[in-house]
């Protein structure tokens, strides 16, 4: 669900990755339902992206052998590592003008893959669209 308050000179605007990226993709009908909390039948690809994921961490599940990361691991910057879909949960806040509003968008989901290689951290989220082709003109 999509929501939105103000507070004070300030509108919030929190929501999962998947439902903002998904009301985005779908139409412009479907943000002020979602705010509503009403959800439409799932999307073919929402069906699509989620039996990929599910794909991903089977194929993981059967082809790599993760350690447990320890916080003593994470904190050592000059360390390689990479931990794959374990309940790591991310808030990505974004100020930006709107208008004439200030807005803060907080958007919260699960991380898909986080790896570090020579001390950058790079978090993945995979994304799977239903006409792929829509973006091989978009750079």
């Amino acid at each position: 669900m999509i929501k939105i308050n103000k507070d004070d000179d300030v509108i919030l605007l929190t929501a999962s990755v998947t439902d903002f990226a998904d009301s985005l993709g779908y139409c412009e009908y479907k943000i002020p339902l979602s705010i509503k909390g009403v959800k439409p039948k799932p999307s073919q690809s929402l069906i699509q992206g989620t039996k990929a994921h599910h794909a991903e961490e089977k194929y993981e599940a059967e082809h790599v052998e993760l350690e447990p990361v320890s916080v003593e691991r994470l904190g050592d910057k000059e360390e390689d590592i990479e931990f794959a879909r374990e309940n790591v949960y991310s808030t990505l806040m974004m100020p930006f003008e709107f208008s004439k509003e200030n807005v803060l968008l907080a958007l919260s989901g699960r991380i898909d893959k986080i790896l570090r290689i020579d001390e950058t951290l790079v978090v993945q989220d995979d994304k799977f669209a239903g006409r792929p082709q829509v973006y091989d003109s978009k750079i």
